[in-house]
């Protein structure tokens, strides 16, 4: 038994470890969204030094980062859901957000915009829930505006010693 629940999205199904292969899958729907091309998108975390370094730092998410002017909050959910959606028809978890900055050495970001303020995950073995912190404000029908304390995010990033910690993609 599985069951994943992020905001509205459900799946029944685990992911996989992203691959390289997956990922690049993942990308050839992904660039095809309306409205992908008003963002520029980052890949961040260890997957994007898997993916670009070629390294093996263990991981279960492919994170990416939204940035730029929103003209269309509608179409923002839309792109942010949809990413979900087609990472899990590609096997993989794709933790996705629109980020006021970038991450790096001496900022960390402290304002998101995500599709859900809870997400929970059961299997046979564990269950497990977690609570978006911070001050969370509804921009429309399930998108929220996120202020929060970036201090826990960015001891985990410090800790990690990422070489590579982004890089915009090319879509």
């Amino acid at each position: 038994m599985f069951y994943y629940k992020r905001g509205m999205i459900e799946i029944t199904d685990p992911w996989e470890r992203p691959s390289k292969e997956s990922f690049e899958s993942f990308l050839m729907d992904f660039k095809q969204l309306k409205g992908i091309q008003n963002y520029q998108v980052y890949l961040v975390g260890a997957f994007c030094e898997n993916y670009y370094l070629g390294t093996d730092r263990e991981t279960w998410d492919v994170d990416l980062i939204l940035r730029g002017d929103i003209q269309n909050y509608t179409e923002l959910k839309n792109i942010l859901d949809q990413a979900i959606e087609i990472g899990f028809k590609y096997n993989i978890l794709v933790d996705i957000s629109w980020r006021s900055d970038l991450p790096n050495l001496n900022l960390f970001s402290q304002e998101k915009i995500i599709t859900y303020t809870s997400a929970e995950q059961y299997t046979l073995d564990t269950e497990w829930v977690q609570t978006v912190e911070g001050d969370i404000k509804e921009i429309i029908s399930g998108l929220y505006h996120v202020k929060f304390n970036p201090e826990r995010a960015y001891n985990k990033f410090i800790t990690k010693k990422y070489t590579l910690p982004y890089k915009e993609l090319e879509l």
